[in-house]
């Protein structure tokens, strides 16, 4: 006899409120179906915040994930914009985006939480916004994924060493900018109070 399998929850969602952020990973999710049984393009943003779950021992993440169109009216275009503190200059400005600029960059994302149809809570992230001025920011933390149907496995995309050696280079290079520090960026060095970086994926 085959059993079916249900994957139990093994992290808590983030928590309610403000948060300092970091947006850790971007996720190209293809060609979706959604419930109203048409398809659309979709993109998420993996954030972390600096509360660490009992659960994991890891940051808590939270996640947003928005229809891959940066149309005028679109819901993303008005979430980048609002997130860069200003409007794109010009429409080959935001035709030109690559998501992956953002990996790294801080935020303050408001979350709530809301139930599933089979009442399930998960963290929405309700605004993404800039940081402060003088906001002390984050640097992205990465483990193994393990195999366990932890959050870290369900995002987890496979990368090739120069991929992610670049995607960790942005990081940093995305910190110093929202630190405000140019010798970082000069040297290639993280600032002082970021915690250190190293990624893997099984």
């Amino acid at each position: 006899m085959t059993k079916a399998r249900y994957t139990e929850t093994k992290y808590s969602p983030c928590p309610e409120g403000t948060h300092v952020a970091v947006c850790c990973d971007e996720v190209d999710r293809g060609l979706v179906d959604t419930p109203f049984g048409t398809k659309r393009y979709e993109v998420r943003f993996v954030f972390q915040i600096a509360d660490v779950d009992p659960e994991t021992n890891r940051r808590y993440l939270a996640f947003a994930t928005y229809h891959n169109t940066l149309h005028p009216s679109s819901n993303l275009r008005k979430v980048l914009e609002t997130w860069n503190g200003r409007p794109f200059a010009s429409e080959e400005d935001a035709k030109n985006v690559d998501f992956e600029d953002y990996v790294g960059r801080g935020a303050l994302i408001s979350v709530s939480h809301k139930i599933t149809s089979i009442g399930r809570t998960f963290a929405s992230i309700d605004a993404v916004r800039p940081l402060p001025p003088k906001t002390k920011g984050l640097l992205p933390q990465y483990t193994q994924a393990g195999s366990d149907g932890d959050v870290a496995a369900d995002i987890a995309e496979a990368e090739t060493d120069q991929t992610a050696q670049r995607r960790r280079a942005r990081a940093r290079h995305a910190h110093a900018r929202s630190c405000g520090s140019p010798s970082v960026l000069a040297r290639g060095r993280r600032c002082r109070d970021g915690p250190g970086l190293g990624r893997h994926h099984s």
